[in-house]
């Protein structure tokens, strides 16, 4: 039984977002004003939610957040390269230090400028393509992503804690939490669209579109995540 409940993380991303409707869903209802017959069924709705979503959103996230702090604690910081820092000043984004990260099939960005790629990530891309993926990384810099996320997501958890504010505490914060990954979804991906869309007036679209293919073809490059849209909805929104 355990072992089942396991294997709801590594359901499609369309699964996991049907699970979270749901149980989002389910909590408005119980706070609205049905019937009391209506109430009942929005709480069994949700007793029947609540599991799925805990193994598949609250261990994820979790499991997400340790990983990183582990990761994190074995980057090496290392001199900006040469072709990096060239970049960066052609797009006018000011980064601080360079990090690499042992075991991490990845790259990402912070506010404060520091970049990290990942070991795995420098071993199977060549060097166009790391200019590509560096290129992005940049462009979220670039347009303060990370503050912006946070207002895109701020402003919709700010509406559903005034209008669910009679919740009791503890469903208040459970729900919260879960509005919080419902409304993160759009805004990542919104971002993540912004970057592609500013790194290709930089590198090129051709070369561009040739990496995001070289990254789908570790997994299917129709299936999106929490934090990414799908390579094929990518290129897609890049070709238009």
């Amino acid at each position: 039984m355990i072992r089942e409940y396991c294997n709801l993380l590594k359901v499609g991303f369309r699964k996991r977002l049907f699970v979270l409707f749901v149980f989002v869903m389910s909590i408005a209802l119980l706070n609205s004003g049905l019937p009391a017959i209506g109430r009942a069924f929005s709480f069994l709705v949700l007793m029947i939610a609540a599991i799925p979503f805990s193994f598949i959103h609250v261990s994820s996230f979790v499991d997400s957040m340790i990983r990183n702090v582990q990761l994190q604690r074995r980057a090496q910081v290392m001199p900006f390269p040469e072709d990096f820092s060239s970049l960066a000043k052609d797009m006018g984004v000011k980064v601080s230090n360079f990090k690499i990260i042992p075991g991490l099939d990845n790259a990402g960005a912070s506010l404060q400028g520091e970049v990290f790629f990942g070991t795995k990530l420098l071993e199977k891309m060549d060097r166009d393509q790391l200019m590509c993926i560096a290129a992005h990384e940049f462009a979220h810099i670039k347009e303060r992503h990370g503050l912006l996320t946070a207002i895109l997501v701020s402003i919709p958890l700010l509406i559903v804690n005034i209008c669910w504010s009679g919740m009791p505490q503890g469903l208040l914060t459970i729900a919260m939490f879960a509005c919080f990954l419902y409304f993160m979804i759009p805004a990542s991906w919104y971002v993540e669209l912004r970057a592609d869309a500013l790194a290709v007036k930089v590198v090129g679209k051709e070369k561009y579109i040739s990496t995001l293919k070289s990254l789908g073809c570790d997994g299917n490059p129709n299936e999106a995540n929490e934090s990414h849209p799908s390579i094929m909805m990518r290129i897609n929104h890049l070709e238009k």
